[in-house]
């Protein structure tokens, strides 16, 4: 071999050993003292063997053809260096393979190695067949920090990401991952990672369709595991429940639930931005009761889809682009509308008279041609409510209170309304208390036998002094007893105090003429299963004679309760006590009707004397009424005669008994028994009054000594 080719293989030789040494320090697993030791013991054979001044001259450039090798050395062995230095080269920079013999720790190491290998083997199984789509993220250092590789993947996530598993796995996920999602998943994943607590999220995407997608990310030691699923199907399915829940199925209008949550919401926005305002409207339809159980609930249905038609269409002409109104049914036949940004008060009026104009017209509902008009109240918020329950409670006071004025109108909501309501609830709880204490009192008024001029009987009224109030009328708190079925307990207190003071009365007229006590009993006092056997307790308890009480009961509950009422009647008449029937002539009773009554007394209402019809036609019915009642064999008392003209005018009609404040007004105890012990003509001395009854007792002598006469 020529001496320039020995020397470039004696280079070559030493290059590739001293290569290898230096690649054997860097890893770990070669690092061993035995190759190191070999590795550079050839790189020093090699270097001695060719010589240091022809190794210089090779590597500085100037070898030439007369430098020579110093120490002899076969070109066979030089070749071969050579070659053995470039396959050490080669081994070092391959993977470490190392060879255990059949020794447990071998057998170890393979068993876990095939552990792992089945682990990941199930691991994958179980991904791909999960539902869902599941995907394993790792990480990566990078110079900008961590980020998301793709581990694993099944195929779900191969369709959502639309590539195969082998596209995806270890690569980054910035790559791969639809850029509509990326930022989503990379954001939950990293929250997971940083936290270490499973992280959820939901979100649309609008797109050809829109789908709705939950993910969840669960973090472990060198990733996360993220779950994605299209939840499209169950949010169309809770949308729609949540539209039938917020909607009323008989209308399609808003229902109760979603009224109150956008009226909440524009309550506070009315409140936060001053100026918007919003209004209220409270509709209520008239006679739709009536209208509902006459003719049928299917026909009351159909109405009801009638109205909301016609509400709709008044919404939809008074919608502008800064108001947002909606039309709610809350049940029954209650509606509401609110119009969130009207907030002109003319405006809000003027909208209300629209649909009270509306409703006034007829609804044709199969054959039927229905009326059924509106009672609306209407609030309008400036900002100065906070709740949804206090606009909605004080616009059904206003819409109650256009009932009261006589249906078919709007009313505007006032404090004075909230005031009167506070009272009302008030005094429920003063009349409960008045009640259990016994606070009410009883005023009689004379009843006065027209004939003779002396006192007839008394008439037991009701009086309730409040502590606070002071006198409070019957006409205010019997209604809200009977409400309250405080009637019962209130009409005992009354009949005890009335028994008491007919035993009072009769002690201090020694006995001599007996004058009895009416008293004013409700329907549900009358109907009540036990009045009988109360009043005979009372009677009994107050040792009073039946025959000094009478039990007052209005015409319209004899008749309208006939079947119910005559037996309570007759037992009240088996007791001995009397009955009368009060306000006659405004119900809808005949003279074959009231016959069929244990009658000893007719009440004439005192409308029929103070009417403002012309004196013959009042003189015509009157004088029906009294004849009615010879003819029944009971005397006619008149209520109401408060003018001495009214009294002449009721002794030429030949009336039995007289009641007003021309004789006397209600009074207490005490002065009833003067009155009733004095007679009078010493209560009310000097009055032209006793002359009219002094006149006619005598004509009415005259004509029954004539009649007489003819007799015989």
């Amino acid at each position: 071999m020529p001496d320039s080719l020995q020397t470039f293989a004696t280079a070559i030789a030493m290059g590739a050993f001293t290569l290898a040494f230096i690649a054997a320090w860097f890893e770990a697993p070669k690092r061993t003292a035995g190759t190191l030791l070999g590795l550079l013991s050839l790189a020093v054979l090699t270097y001695s063997s060719v010589g240091t001044s022809t190794v210089l001259a090779y590597v500085t450039g100037n070898f030439s053809t007369n430098t020579t090798i110093t120490d002899s050395i076969s070109s066979a062995t030089l070749a071969g260096l050579a070659i053995a230095g470039v396959g050490v080269l080669l081994y070092s920079r391959g993977p470490v393979q190392i060879t255990l013999a059949d020794t447990p720790i071998k057998r170890v190491l393979e068993s876990r190695s095939l552990d792992l290998r089945n682990a990941r083997h199930l691991a994958e199984s179980m991904l791909r067949s999960a539902l869902g789509a599941k995907i394993v993220l790792g990480t990566e250092q990078t110079s900008t920090g961590n980020v998301f590789v793709v581990k694993m993947v099944n195929g779900s996530i191969e369709q959502l990401f639309g590539a195969p598993s082998s596209k995806l796995e270890n690569q980054r996920l910035e790559k791969v991952c639809p850029t509509h999602m990326y930022s989503w998943l990379n954001k939950l994943a990293t929250e997971a990672m940083e936290t270490g607590l499973p992280c959820q999220d939901e979100r649309r995407f609008d797109g050809r369709h829109t789908q709705w997608f939950e993910m969840r990310a669960v973090a472990f030691p060198t990733g996360v595991t993220v779950n994605i699923s299209d939840v499209t199907d169950r949010r169309r399915i809770e949308d729609a429940l949540r539209r039938e829940a917020m909607t009323d199925p008989l209308t399609g209008l808003a229902n109760r639930a979603h009224l109150k949550r956008d009226l909440g919401e524009a309550v506070h926005r009315t409140a936060v931005r001053k100026g918007r305002g919003l209004s209220l409207f409270y509709i209520d339809f008239d006679r739709f009761k009536v209208i509902n159980d006459s003719l049928g609930h299917d026909t009351g249905d159909e109405l009801l889809c009638s109205i909301a038609s016609r509400l709709v269409e008044a919404v939809d002409e008074r919608k502008q682009s800064d108001y947002k109104i909606l039309p709610a049914r809350l049940g029954g036949d209650e509606f509401v509308v609110l119009a969130e940004g009207m907030s002109d008060d003319a405006e809000a009026a003027d909208f209300a008279s629209d649909l009270i104009d509306r409703f006034a017209k007829p609804h044709v509902i199969g054959n039927n041609s229905i009326v059924s008009t509106a009672s609306i109240g209407l609030v309008t918020d400036h900002g100065s409510y906070h709740r949804a329950e206090t606009i909605l409670r004080d616009v059904d006071m206003a819409m109650y209170a256009a009932k009261e004025a006589g249906k078919g109108r709007y009313v505007v909501f006032e404090q004075s309304l909230r005031d009167r309501a506070l009272s009302a609830a008030t005094l429920e709880t003063d009349l409960r208390t008045a009640v259990e204490k016994q606070q009410f009192d009883v005023a009689y008024q004379p009843i006065i036998d027209l004939t003779t001029g002396e006192v007839h009987s008394f008439e037991a009224l009701i009086r309730w002094k409040h502590p606070v109030r002071g006198s409070v009328a019957p006409e205010e708190f019997i209604p809200l007893a009977e409400e309250l079925d405080l009637i019962v307990p209130i009409g005992v207190q009354v009949l005890r105090k009335a028994c008491n003071a007919a035993n009072a009365i009769r002690e201090a007229n020694k006995n001599e003429k007996q004058i009895p006590i009416s008293v004013n009993h409700s329907k549900l006092e009358l109907l009540s299963p036990r009045f009988v056997e109360q009043l005979a307790d009372i009677i009994h308890e107050t040792d009073t004679d039946p025959s000094l009480l009478k039990i007052e009961v209005t015409e319209s509950v004899c008749v309208k309760h006939q079947s119910t009422i005559v037996p309570v009647l007759n037992g009240v008449r088996a007791l001995g006590v009397q009955t009368v029937v009060d306000d006659f002539g405004t119900g809808d009773s005949s003279f074959s009707c009231i016959e069929q009554f244990p009658v000893d007394q007719i009440k004439i209402d005192r409308r029929f004397l103070q009417s403002d019809r012309d004196l013959q036609t009042r003189r015509a019915i009157l004088t029906s009424m009294i004849e009615m009642a010879q003819s029944l064999g009971v005397p006619a008392v008149c209520e109401g005669i408060e003018t001495k003209d009214e009294l002449e005018f009721m002794l030429t009609l030949g009336c039995d008994l007289g009641q007003g404040w021309v004789f006397a007004e209600a009074m207490p105890i005490d002065a009833a028994i003067e009155l009733a012990t004095s007679g009078l003509g010493r209560w009310i001395e000097n009055m032209p009054l006793l002359e009219a009854i002094e006149a006619n007792a005598i004509r009415m002598a005259n004509d029954r000594r004539k009649s007489d006469r003819r007799a015989a």
